[in-house]
């Protein structure tokens, strides 16, 4: 018997399939299937032939093209990153932010922004942070402010989670390892740490697993890996990725069609930065990112 699944986690010398969200299957990887693909991953979804309708022992025949994959570890076809981060301790950096979501959006991942620690603060740091934050809730981005001692902003994370492939990524010490802790508290998730470049993290982890959710969906078991090892983005492209960006542009181009919003006349991405449409912070970052991706490109 045939049937389609999804890679859950890859041992030694097999792979666990999750066909029916029920106990998954031992598959080995054989053959042709074998020869043609590159590494399987968590997250693949895979064709496997069930050996005598058991579902206990399968064979995968063949593997389906990715949506997406973060590396380092590897996972395959994410639906959810949640980002987390904290107004103090550490504190909250925008450039950062905008490094993640412009190399989320890249990958064509939906970005959640958790700000996690909301009961350390004060009212007025409180309010500073809400302020902050309705940058990204114009724009169109969800944002979640948690305390893993409040039950709601937990559910508020398991809801969007249901039925989907999430990850957590974020800073050191912002808290990705106490949300899975609540998220999974059979689980122990050791705390990871980010090298200071923000585009190249540290993980020990090889292999990583996809822990099943009591209300369907999963998530993976390595929330310290980095999300900012992406393909060099055409500079050109960089602002297609800035939604912000396009929706000023939609309305009214640039006088030029190639414009790297930076020192060209009649540029709408400047003229709405001086009118407030577009956060200076926001086009700060842009500027960053672009002469980023322009360096990386030089090197292809």
């Amino acid at each position: 018997m045939n049937a389609n699944g999804r890679v859950i986690q890859e041992q030694k010398n097999y792979y666990l399939v999750d066909i029916s969200q029920n106990a998954p299957v031992r598959a080995v990887l054989k053959g042709v299937a074998k020869n043609k693909h590159k590494r399987i991953a968590a997250g693949d979804f895979v064709e496997v032939e069930l050996f005598d309708g058991v579902g206990e022992t399968a064979v995968i025949r063949g593997v389906l093209d990715r949506n997406n994959e973060l590396s380092k570890p590897v996972i395959a076809n994410i639906d959810n990153i949640f980002f987390v981060n904290c107004f103090i301790e550490p504190a909250l950096s925008p450039l950062y932010i905008d490094k993640f979501l412009f190399c989320a959006a890249a990958k064509k991942i939906n970005a959640v922004l958790i700000f996690n620690k909301t009961d350390i603060l004060s009212k007025t740091q409180l309010v500073e942070l809400q302020n902050y934050a309705k940058i990204y809730e114009k724009i169109g981005f969800k944002v979640l402010f948690t305390s893993i001692n409040d039950k709601k902003t937990i559910d508020d994370i398991k809801n969007i989670a249901k039925d989907k492939i999430s990850v957590f990524a974020g800073q050191s010490g912002v808290g990705k390892s106490s949300i899975m802790q609540v998220l999974f508290p059979d689980e122990y998730f050791a705390v990871s740490e980010l090298s200071q470049n923000l585009l190249r993290g540290k993980n020990t982890t090889s292999h990583t697993s996809l822990i099943r959710l009591d209300d369907g969906g999963y998530v993976a078991d390595t929330p310290g890996f980095s999300v900012f090892e992406t393909s060099a983005v055409a500079p050109k492209f960089v602002c297609a990725h800035f939604d912000d960006f396009v929706k000023v542009l939609q309305n009214k181009p640039c006088r030029f069609s190639d414009c790297s919003h930076r020192n060209e006349p009649d540029c709408r991405i400047k003229n709405a930065v001086e009118s407030g449409e577009i956060v200076k912070s926001r086009y700060e970052s842009y500027l960053a990112i672009y002469d980023d991706m322009s360096e990386k490109s030089k090197k292809f």
